[in-house]
């Protein structure tokens, strides 16, 4: 592989990467909270409803991690999902002294609101790249993201809150660095 040498291209790189995530970052990150905003709720308590959604039975310490917050945050958090009727708590059938987090109906509205409106603006992003170098794309947004992570130092137990958007695959737990997922 080609290394880059010349300064100006590094430059160029470094702008087009900063403008990328900084657009994504605004588009899918602070325009979808705005919208979110309106049913009363944040962005982390959304994504706490998308892992939810993913992955029923979610205890409050392992929302904790989740969100990179304290426990008593986590509590706080649930609290305000449950009294908006998005979150129930249940007994774990084994072990009744665990209490289980579950998405209800109304919860799971919002999620079926929401998506559309990211999956839209994805799509847009999406249809911007020919068919045939999509797959290429997204092996390159891959490794990019690999990369990242190789520095442990940098990304020491930080969670990308991969369940929020896919069930799987979550990068972070290929290279033991996601603090979501260790135990």
């Amino acid at each position: 592989m080609e290394q880059i040498s010349n300064k100006m291209e590094i430059n160029e790189f470094k702008k087009d990467i900063h403008l990328f995530s900084y657009a994504v970052s605004e588009i899918l990150g602070n325009r979808k909270l705005r919208r979110i905003a309106e049913q009363g709720i944040g962005l982390s308590q959304y994504n706490l409803l998308k892992l939810i959604s993913h992955k029923q039975g979610q205890t409050v310490g392992e929302v904790s991690k989740f969100l990179n917050i304290s426990y008593p945050a986590a509590t706080k958090t649930v609290n305000k999902l449950t009294r908006l009727n998005l979150v129930r708590r249940s007994h774990d059938p084994v072990d009744r002294r665990i209490i289980r987090l579950e998405l209800t109906s109304e919860g799971k509205r919002v999620i079926d609101k929401f998506e559309p409106f990211h999956s839209a603006y994805i799509m847009k992003l999406v249809n911007l790249i020919p068919g045939e170098m999509r797959g290429v794309f997204l092996e390159i947004l891959q490794n990019c993201i690999k990369e990242l992570l190789k520095d442990e130092s940098l990304v020491e137990n930080i969670c990308l809150q991969c369940g929020a958007y896919e069930e799987v695959g979550c990068v972070g737990q290929e290279k033991n660095v996601c603090a979501y997922l260790e135990d």
